[in-house]
């Protein structure tokens, strides 16, 4: 038998969030990456700790609270807390919130499309573009 989420809708608006998210860093990136090349090694290991970070492996409810205070500025980890208690009706977070979420991805994607809009610029000047 296949598990079936509780509430599937917020489980599938929790991946495009994070899918969301995913592409506007992977943008600003990009764009970072092309002016700084050296960038690449601070990513990674900013990347690493995201992925600590985010929720997949424990719920926050079972942090002490001065962890708790640093890994809820992960949107990710709300992002997933919030797809975990759509997903298991006995599963209730107290920590993680849609507003939070949806700013941040809101600002990643204003931030992304603000990098590509003056890498298009930056190219169209220098003639790489038309």
């Amino acid at each position: 038998q296949i598990p079936v989420p509780e509430r599937p809708a917020v489980v599938v608006i929790c991946l495009v969030f994070s899918a969301t998210m995913g592409f506007s860093i992977g943008m600003m990136l990009s764009f970072l990456t092309f002016l700084y090349p050296g960038i690449r090694r601070l990513y990674v290991i900013i990347l690493r700790l995201v992925a600590i970070s985010s929720g997949l492996f424990y719920v926050t409810e079972q942090l002490p609270q001065s962890y708790k205070a640093l890994v809820l500025w992960n949107p990710v980890l709300h992002a997933s807390q919030l797809s975990r208690d759509a997903w298991f009706p006995i599963y209730t977070t107290q920590d993680a919130s849609f507003a939070y979420v949806w700013t941040c991805v809101l600002g990643a994607v204003i931030l992304g499309l603000a990098f590509a809009i003056v890498e298009r610029r930056r190219r169209a000047e220098n003639g790489e573009i038309e």
